[in-house]
């Protein structure tokens, strides 16, 4: 049986958990009361701009938990903003300090996953010594730095400052929780920190926390097949038994089979007709989803390792593949490959390593490869995917102490473990300086115009900032601008053409909305504007016939 040193673990887990949170306060913590962006204020709104009937009266989202708990929803995050609202009401603060709660919440579990994944029993199927204090800041000092790189990475701030994430946030937190439960429940009775715990109630807290997932947001359905390949990649089931092969099958065609029905019941193959890659006028087929996303994916990665402020914006233009003769999915496509067959050769010598290179994939891929995406690189959809960077990080971090260790090479060591602590400085301090692009609507769609200067959506969402900021003047350069870069975007011309009755220029905004109508001959919710277009043609010939 493995003994344990309590003390040191205690302590070690008990530091490294007090340190998440204080950094991350730290980091965050000023960020908490900037105002309202994007679409946060209308998400916590009806279309009526009255307050959320789930955040005023969230019971009936506590009925559906109680009386539908098996169907996947997002009441539990409801819930939650249902709480905040009752604490600050419309004050941003309360809804980001639950963000940055759970935010290092799943950070500190993140640190407890990979204390018990760097364990030489856990992946490799070694067996144990009695630890050491030595021993112990070998698995430590690497979980505890793959942890901040996960906690200070600066693409979080999409998550914690942008209120609408709580959604995945919650989901993260408890998909995480789940998963550190079931590692519990895999291993011996005696955990870490000295407390004894059936493997049932650690199999029943992996089930609950499951549970609240799936409730906080639906991307938690992959957690099955997380631990599936868990295990099998651990080498627990074994595939060369056939009992135990037809019951992996059987598990992988009931996690597709409830994949698809999930996908047919909120109606996401009948969403065929929508544009991918926004502001592209290509329609949505699975050929340019998989192409388009696999070059996603390896954006993704690039911004996991290589944050650098002129590469982070709110949002991307990103570009549709349209056939495997473009060049830059191809070399997304072998790039993925090698990637995937690494993680398996090194499944022996570095099984942390490869199982965290699994995870980024089997967080992204069944949600964004295959399904239709409006938008196809969207910085929050790393959020649960990188813990599975930081696993890939702290093997690799334990596997150079180990080495340098064998082989007494202090003066290496010092080095390499400088280059890490300025890699991390470099994280906290990109963070910090990026946190302030969102400290307002337009310091937000300023950052992303330096990066793409003909953004349909900031230029209209910059105009409306310089609306709400009483800058009609430079909502309407904004707009003009608009209107040019983009021809064919009748809610620009729309948009415009209201505006200009502000400065009484009925002419111009007839033409404006004249040409919305015949960008979208066929909406009825049009209707309104023909009408108004009518009474605006008399008012502006009435106008005429005055200045004559």
């Amino acid at each position: 049986m493995r003994t344990y040193s309590k003390i040191p673990t205690s302590l070690a887990a008990g530091a490294g958990l007090l340190a998440v949170f204080i950094i991350g306060a730290l980091l965050y913590g000023p960020g908490l009361n900037y105002p309202f962006f994007f679409d946060d204020y209308n998400s916590l709104m009806n279309d009526q701009g009255l307050i959320n009937p789930k955040l005023a009266q969230p019971e009936g989202c506590a009925r559906d938990l109680i009386f539908a708990p098996l169907r996947p929803d997002r009441n539990l995050t409801w819930l939650t903003f249902a709480a905040s609202y009752r604490l600050g009401k419309m004050n941003p603060g309360t809804y980001r300090a639950v963000n940055l709660f759970l935010h290092c919440g799943c950070a500190g579990l993140l640190y407890l996953i990979l204390v018990l994944l760097l364990k030489p029993d856990q992946l490799s199927g070694e067996k144990a010594q009695a630890s050491s204090r030595a021993g112990q800041g070998k698995i430590y000092a690497p979980a505890l730095a793959a942890t901040l790189f996960f906690l200070a990475h600066p693409l979080a701030l999409n998550s914690v400052l942008y209120i609408s994430q709580r959604f995945c946030l919650q989901a993260a937190f408890f998909y995480l929780a789940s998963f550190y439960a079931w590692l519990q429940a895999r291993r011996p009775a005696m955990s870490p920190t000295g407390f004894k715990f059936s493997s049932r109630l650690w199999f029943s807290a992996a089930g609950l926390a499951f549970w609240a997932a799936l409730h906080s947001k639906e991307m938690a359905f992959t957690l099955p097949l997380t631990i599936l390949f868990y295990e099998i990649y651990t080498g627990r089931i074994n595939l060369a038994k056939t009992r135990n092969l037809l019951l992996t099958i059987m598990a992988f065609s009931l996690i597709g089979a409830g994949f698809w029905l999930f996908a047919l019941k909120i109606g996401l193959f009948h969403r065929s007709w929508i544009n991918i890659g926004f502001c592209s006028s290509r329609l949505w087929s699975p050929t340019i989803q998989f192409l388009s996303e696999a070059r996603a994916f390896f954006h993704y990665w690039l911004r996991l390792f290589l944050p650098l402020p002129r590469w982070l914006s709110l949002h991307h233009e990103f570009s549709p593949s349209v056939s495997l003769a473009d060049p830059a999915s191809l070399s997304a496509l072998a790039g993925h490959a090698a990637l995937l067959v690494g993680a398996l050769r090194i499944r022996r010598r570095l099984p942390l390593a490869g199982f965290g290179i699994l995870w980024f994939y089997l967080i992204l891929a069944p949600p964004y490869l295959f399904l239709p995406q409006a938008e196809l690189l969207v910085e929050y959809k790393t959020y649960l995917a990188a813990p599975g960077a930081a696993m890939l990080l702290a093997a690799l971090l334990a596997a150079a102490g180990r080495r340098l260790a064998q082989t007494n090479q202090t003066g290496l060591k010092i080095i390499l473990g400088g280059l890490l602590a300025i890699w991390l400085i470099f994280l906290i301090l990109t963070t910090w300086q990026r946190r302030t692009v969102f400290a307002g609507p337009l310091a937000l769609w300023n950052d992303v115009l330096k990066k793409y200067p003909a953004s349909r959506r900031a230029l209209n969402n910059r105009a409306v900032a310089h609306l709400k900021n009483r800058q009609p003047e430079l909502a309407l350069a904004d707009l003009d601008q608009l209107v040019i870069h983009h021809p064919d975007y009748a809610r620009g011309f729309e948009n415009r053409g209201r505006l200009r009755l502000y400065f009484k220029d009925f002419t111009g905004a007839a033409a404006d909305l004249h040409k919305t109508l015949e960008l979208l001959p066929e909406r009825p919710e049009l209707e309104k504007i023909r009408k108004e277009l009518s009474a605006l043609e008399e008012t502006a010939r009435t106008a005429a016939g005055k200045e004559r």
